[in-house]
């Protein structure tokens, strides 16, 4: 099972942060909680010293490998996937558990490529796959 662990940077002891499996996890931005996200697919809440986690939000059922998200001041920018006609940044308010679309990127997003924002929250960065192909090779004579 996956945790989410606290090592810190000078060595020392180890801390297992999480109980019960979690893939990614991002500290708030005013450095008091964690979040984290796990198989179910769903985001989870608790105190960065240790303590009891909350479920912040469950997200649509056919999100993969916890999601792409990431914590703001005050919510989640996270890509759904399940939008319609194409995946599209959300963003969820924290206070209000209120979900607003933000932006539909142009072309694929590249899952697993990213999905950041800048501390001022002006800029939101994503991987886009713009060009994906393969070649086959024939290789005589070899040996």
């Amino acid at each position: 099972v996956r945790e989410i662990w606290k090592v810190p940077i000078s060595g020392g002891p180890v801390t297992r942060l999480t109980e019960g499996g979690a893939i990614k996890a991002w500290e708030s931005r005013d450095g008091r909680s964690l979040y984290y996200s796990t198989n179910q697919p769903a985001l989870w809440r608790m105190p960065v010293g240790g303590g009891p986690s909350e479920l912040v939000f469950e997200f649509p059922p056919d999100t993969a490998w916890g999601g792409e998200w990431v914590p703001a001041r005050n919510g989640i920018y996270w890509m759904n996937f399940s939008a319609q006609p194409r995946p599209t940044i959300e963003f969820l308010t924290l206070a209000t558990g209120q979900v607003t679309k933000v932006f539909t990127p142009p072309g694929d997003y590249d899952a697993g490529g990213g999905l950041s924002v800048s501390s001022d929250e002006r800029w939101l960065i994503i991987g886009q796959r713009d060009y994906f192909t393969s070649d086959i090779m024939m290789i005589d004579k070899l040996r």
